[in-house]
């Protein structure tokens, strides 16, 4: 029989509820990014791999598995603007702001980490996400 000594926990969809806390984000961002043209905002959500129909972030797409820096790329090159890091600032901003205020637990943390190290067992997180967004 084996003893499970350690758990690696992934951050956004496993702790954290991943639409509940980052589209809320995302949305905003895309509207700063586009300076509000709708139509734009459409293009920036649907190249990134927001998929309007089901209202979900595609799995393995660059909103749910690329840096802030590579979403700002990729949202310039749609709207063929030059990025500078104004731009990235703000979106930064904006996800450190949600990652703080907006992020939606799936269960009570404090309580499943507390029976967790109680039994001994180690815990990690591991996230595609900013060192300081974990």
């Amino acid at each position: 029989m084996s003893v499970v000594s350690a758990i690696l926990f992934d951050k956004d969809g496993t702790l954290i509820d991943f639409s509940a806390s980052w589209l809320p984000a995302i949305h905003q961002a895309a509207h700063q990014f586009a300076k509000g043209n709708s139509s734009d905002i459409a293009k920036l959500l649907a190249v990134s791999g927001f998929d309007q129909a089901s209202g979900k972030v595609l799995s393995g797409s660059l909103l749910a598995a690329a840096s802030n820096q590579e979403i700002a790329e990729c949202w310039a090159d749609t709207l063929n603007i030059t990025l500078n890091e104004q731009l990235v600032a703000q979106m930064q901003a904006t996800f450190a702001y949600h990652n703080a205020n907006s992020s939606v637990p799936v269960t009570d943390l404090k309580v499943l980490f507390k029976e967790l190290k109680s039994l001994g067992i180690k815990i990690g997180v591991a996230t595609s996400d900013s060192q300081q967004g974990a």
